[in-house]
């Protein structure tokens, strides 16, 4: 799996520009990000998004977006209604975003009956787990979010080394790393290049990238140079 997160536009139009530039760039999954507002006004444009993407031989998977990470802000976390929302919407994969507990997992978890979920777990939550917790939660496919905020090489590597090694050995067959494509500073350009070039030595194989164009239509986290990493991005 190499999988996309896309957020920030709902223009078909201009998404059928971007699933060619998302296709060459090689990735094979497309994760909308859906906010508690879509819900009230964009899930037709969700199903349009959906059927054109896996027109195209994309496979397709949705996250609640602001529940429990990203940048979009949710006021009534209402789990029960978004998951119904995205499975009449015609999603049949949805990725739990970062939750801080086994109980925020849980809590989506209740609706496993009706669709396929996928957890990525923060570093702090990943290492906080048991090996039992993590290797007996019954999800399609487990991940992490391995991003970083520092400048030096060899803590990076140690970090995601340790991350990888640890999360192919507790779910060898069903595991993704989330590369950072965000909030990258001057001269730090060679990151998601060294994440995934040290994931792979540890036998990762599935990879997710946040996210489009280097989150270009976020201007807050937006790398300094993110035409530059966007343009080297290949999966």
């Amino acid at each position: 799996m190499k999988l996309i997160s896309y957020h920030s536009n709902l223009y078909l139009d201009t998404f059928k520009e971007h699933v060619e530039e998302i296709k060459a760039k090689g990735f094979d999954t497309v994760l909308f990000c859906i906010t508690e507002t879509d819900l009230f006004f964009n899930l037709g444009t969700f199903k349009e998004l959906r059927e054109y993407a896996e027109g195209e031989g994309l496979k397709t998977w949705a996250t609640f977006w602001g529940l429990t990470a990203g940048e979009a802000i949710c006021r009534e976390c209402d789990i029960a209604k978004w998951v119904h929302a995205v499975k009449e919407t015609g999603f049949g994969n949805v990725m739990i975003d970062e939750p801080k507990n086994m109980q925020s997992i849980s809590a989506f978890l209740d609706f496993s009956h009706l669709l396929d979920f996928h957890l990525c777990l923060c570093d702090k939550t990943f290492s906080a787990l048991s090996d039992y917790e993590l290797t007996s939660l019954p999800v399609r496919s487990l991940g992490v979010s391995c991003y970083h905020w520092t400048d030096n090489w060899y803590k990076i590597r140690k970090r995601t080394a340790a991350t990888a090694e640890r999360l192919h050995w507790l779910r060898p067959e069903d595991n993704f790393i989330f590369i950072q494509g965000f909030d990258i500073p001057e001269g730090m350009e060679k990151l998601p290049e060294v994440v995934k070039e040290t994931c792979e030595q540890y036998l990762i194989t599935n990879f997710a990238f946040w996210s489009f164009k280097c989150t270009a239509a976020t201007s807050s986290k937006r790398p300094v140079n993110h035409r530059q990493i966007w343009e080297s991005i290949q999966f």
